[in-house]
């Protein structure tokens, strides 16, 4: 899994503690310590269950939330496909992002610890 960088980062994603799998998510009061946050967090890896917790539903070969957005899975990982091409996505706060960006909605998970 790739390093959080400080520009992929916005309020209410979801990200993992370094050294546990506790799930937090960012709130702007994180930011204030944004350096030493960084190193104490990572993103979390995105999979069929987080997909499924966030709303989306399977659907054969990928998943849909709302009819409106796709994730579609290869043997490769996980993708979504725009007017420019495939974007690949690895961790849930890209994803979040990214639907934010397309949809102006947020991504919410159903089941956070």
């Amino acid at each position: 899994m790739s390093e959080l960088k400080e520009n992929e980062i916005c309020i209410g994603n979801y990200l993992m503690e370094l050294t546990s799998d506790d799930i937090f998510t960012v709130s702007s009061s994180w930011f204030s310590c944004i350096d030493v946050n960084i190193l104490c967090s990572r993103p979390i890896p995105l999979t069929e269950e987080w997909l499924l917790n966030l709303g989306f539903e399977k659907i054969r070969e990928y998943f849909t939330i709302d009819n409106e957005f796709d994730v579609f899975v290869n043997e490769s990982g996980f993708y979504t496909h725009i007017n420019c091409g495939n974007i690949i996505l690895s961790s849930v706060n890209q994803l979040q992002n990214l639907y934010f960006a397309l949809t102006g909605k947020e991504l919410t998970h159903q089941k956070i610890n």
